[in-house]
C-alpha cells in the first residue's frame, strides 16, 4: 500500500499485521537516518586503522609510527616498538 505525502505527513508508519493501523505510532525519517548512520560512524575508525596498519606492514614501515624499518627490521628505532611482537599480537 502506497501512502501519499499528505497522509503520512513525512513520517514512516509502523505496520501491524500487514496493514496500517492508522496514525498511532510514528517514526520521523530523520530518526531513522540518524540511527542508520551510527553503526558506520562507529566502525569507520577501526576500518581505517586496519587498512593503515596493513599498508604499513606491506611497505616495511613501523605499524605504530610509520618509520622506515629497512635498516632495523626487528625493532623500530623511532618509537621502540618490537616488530615481531606487533605481528604476533594481531591474528592473521
Amino acid at each position: 500500500m502506497v501512502l501519499s505525502q499528505n497522509y503520512t505527513n513525512g513520517r514512516v508508519p509502523i505496520v501491524h499485521e500487514e496493514r496500517i493501523m492508522g496514525p498511532r505510532y510514528w517514526v520521523p525519517y530523520w530518526l531513522i537516518a540518524v540511527l542508520a548512520a551510527v553503526v558506520p560512524a562507529t566502525l569507520a575508525p577501526r576500518v581505517v586503522a586496519r587498512f593503515r596498519s596493513a599498508s604499513r606492514r606491506r611497505r616495511n614501515l613501523c605499524v605504530a609510527c610509520g618509520f622506515d624499518l629497512r635498516a632495523t627490521p626487528q625493532i623500530c628505532p623511532e618509537c621502540g616498538t618490537a616488530v615481531a611482537a606487533v605481528e604476533q599480537a594481531q591474528p592473521a
